[in-house]
C-alpha cells in the first residue's frame, strides 16, 4: 500500500498538503504535481506542497486522516504549526507578510525609541546590520533610508549613518529641544517645577485653544545646567489619564516632552502652528531665568494638531537666548499677491 494510502488531501490556501517520505538531503520547500509519491509528476493535475526534513525519512508533510478529519499529524505538528513558518504557503492565503525591510525598519526604530543609539551616534555598518538581521545590504539600505527620510537618520558620505533626531521634527516648533542641544555635544535638562491636573485657571487663549479641562506642565530647560527656557505645556486632561511627577525624567533623552507625550501618553499629532513673537521679560520668568525684569525675549507659542484637526497640545515658551529659522527647503506654488 502506497504510504499516501488512507489519507486525503488537505485545502491550504489553494495547496493541497499530503504525506510522503523523502530521504534527500536537503531541507527545502518542493512544489510540484502528485504522481504516486513523487514530489513531480504529471499523471495528476492537483498541486502539492512537499516540506523536506533531509535524510531522517521521517513523514514530512502534514495530512489528515481521512477517518479523523480533524486530527493533523506531522511530526506531533499542527497544521496551524505550519501556517506560522509558511503563511503563504499553508494557510490563510489572505494573512499578510510584512516585508523584509519593514522589519528591519521596525525594529531599528524601536532600538531608537528605546535609546539603544543616541543622538549623534554612528550605526553599526550596512554590512554589520545584514549579518544582524540575517538580510542583504539592499534591504539594510532600503530600511535604513526610510528612517532617514522620516528625520531620524543622517547620511554622510564616507561616514555612514549617523542617529540625527529621536523626534523627528514634523514643523518648526515642533524639533525636539532635547535632541537640537545633543547633536550640539551638549548637556540638556529638564527641572519640573509642578503639574496641575486640572489647571484651576488657564490663560485666556489656552482656554479658547481646548475648550476644556487641561492640564499645565510647567519646566525650565536648561543647557549644561544653565536655564535656557521657561516651558508650560497644556494637554486636555482626558489625554492624559495618571499624569504624574515621575513621567518626567530630569535628564537623559527621555526628557523631551514630544517622546512623554508620544510613548507615554500615546499621542500623536501631525501639524502645529506656531507663533514667536518678543516682549520684556515678566518677574516669574525673569527670576527663573536669572535675568533682569523687563529685559527682552522671545515669547512662543505652539499648538499641535492630530488628523482630525483636534488640539493635543499647546506650548508656551520664554527664552532668553534668540532662535534661528532655517526656511530652505522645496518652493511652493503660491498665488500672486
Amino acid at each position: 500500500m502506497p504510504p499516501w494510502a488512507g489519507w486525503r488531501a488537505k485545502a491550504c490556501g489553494g495547496w493541497s498538503v499530503w504525506q510522503r517520505r523523502c530521504n534527500d538531503p536537503a531541507d527545502a520547500l518542493t512544489t510540484g504535481r502528485t504522481a504516486r509519491g513523487r514530489a513531480h509528476g504529471r499523471e495528476e493535475s492537483r498541486s502539492c506542497l512537499v516540506r523536506r526534513h533531509g535524510m531522517s525519512g521521517r513523514p514530512c508533510i502534514l495530512a489528515q486522516a481521512a477517518d479523523h478529519p480533524e486530527r493533523l499529524v506531522a511530526d506531533g505538528e499542527s497544521l496551524s504549526d505550519e501556517r506560522e513558518r509558511f503563511p503563504r504557503m499553508c494557510g490563510d492565503m489572505n494573512r499578510p507578510v510584512t516585508p523584509k525591510y519593514m522589519v528591519v525598519h521596525d525594529e531599528m526604530l524601536k532600538r531608537l525609541k528605546s535609546n539603544h543609539y543616541s543622538v549623534g551616534t554612528r550605526l553599526p555598518s550596512e554590512e554589520s546590520l545584514a549579518g544582524t538581521f540575517k538580510v542583504s545590504r539592499v534591504t539594510i539600505r532600503k530600511s535604513l533610508e526610510m528612517l532617514v527620510d522620516a528625520g531620524y537618520l543622517a547620511s554622510r558620505q564616507g561616514s555612514g549613518y549617523h542617529v540625527d533626531c529621536l523626534s523627528p521634527q514634523r514643523e518648526t516648533c515642533l524639533e525636539s529641544f532635547t535632541d537640537a542641544v545633543l547633536r550640539k555635544g551638549r548637556v540638556p535638562g529638564a527641572r519640573l517645577i509642578g503639574i496641575d491636573v486640572p489647571h484651576p485657571d488657564p490663560p485666556g487663549d489656552v482656554a479658547e485653544v481646548f475648550g476644556a479641562p487641561v492640564a499645565r506642565i510647567h519646566r525650565l530647560r536648561t543647557v549644561d545646567g544653565e536655564p535656557e527656557m521657561l516651558v508650560s505645556t497644556w494637554v486636555p486632561t482626558k489625554l492624559v489619564a495618571g499624569l504624574a511627577p515621575d513621567a518626567f525624567p530630569e535628564f537623559g533623552p527621555g526628557q523631551s516632552i514630544l517622546r512623554i507625550l508620544s510613548d507615554r501618553f500615546n499621542l500623536a499629532w501631525s501639524r502645529a502652528c506656531e507663533t514667536v513673537r518678543p516682549c520684556a521679560a515678566p518677574n516669574e520668568v525673569a527670576e527663573r531665568l536669572g535675568i533682569e525684569t523687563g529685559a527682552p525675549i522671545l515669547s512662543l507659542a505652539c499648538t499641535a494638531y492630530d488628523d482630525l484637526d483636534s488640539p493635543v497640545f499647546h506650548d508656551q515658551v520664554f527664552r532668553a537666548t534668540p532662535i534661528v529659522f532655517n526656511l530652505s527647503g522645496s518652493a511652493r506654488k503660491t498665488d500672486p499677491i
